[in-house]
């Protein structure tokens, strides 16, 4: 039986050496890949979080924009009844006062 050449096993052995070398890079690259990905996921959760309270905030917003729009139209119109309403009592208040100086005519029965 004839022994086995030197140079054989030492090509053997560098074969291994860089087959060891690249399971490490690729373990380093993998782990750097799932470092990463948790990076992206944790900002993307962020993201999503700050979008959820921006939502709400311009929810709140044009809520509160809708009632001052209607507060301000309902103050317009108070203002615009309570002058109306003033008009018809001096109206009123002159009519009264002119109504005995003038002759009625009394509805026929």
């Amino acid at each position: 039986m004839a022994l086995p050449n030197p140079a054989d096993f030492w090509k053997l052995a560098k074969a291994l050496d860089r087959l060891v070398s690249l399971e490490t890079r690729t373990n380093e690259a993998f782990a750097e890949t799932n470092l990463r990905l948790t990076r992206i996921e944790e900002r993307l959760t962020r993201i999503e979080a700050d979008r959820d309270r921006m939502v709400t905030e311009a929810k709140a917003a044009a809520s509160t924009a809708a009632s001052v729009a209607a507060s301000a139209h309902l103050a317009d119109l108070a203002r615009s009844m309570g002058g109306l309403e003033e008009r018809v009592r001096q109206i009123g208040a002159t009519a009264l006062v002119a109504l005995p100086a003038q002759k009625r005519k009394q509805p026929k029965t």
